[in-house]
């Protein structure tokens, strides 16, 4: 799926990748933490890191936006390893 994704033209791209992490971290919690999604969102956060670096602020800023929401509301063990690809930029 992440390789179809980024298929498609930047910044698209990296609004799908968005989209797919906060669907996958809402089924995540809704089940209970499906552990094979954690190494899925993990990916995911791992992918768009080097074309986050490449953007100016105000368009990755837009595009964290939904991801850092999650961040902030996230109390659980996640926050310790899964945002680490883009921690910067929360």
């Amino acid at each position: 799926m992440r390789r179809m994704i980024m298929l498609f033209e930047k910044p698209e791209s990296l609004k799908l990748l968005k989209d797919l992490f906060v669907k996958l971290y809402r089924i995540y919690y809704d089940f209970g933490g499906v552990e094979f999604l954690e190494d899925e969102m993990y990916l995911i956060l791992e992918t768009m890191a080097p074309e986050l670096e490449e953007m100016d602020g105000g368009t990755r800023d837009g595009l964290m936006r939904d991801i850092r929401a999650i961040y902030e509301e996230d109390d659980s063990v996640l926050k310790s390893f899964i945002y680490e690809p883009v921690e910067e930029y929360l």
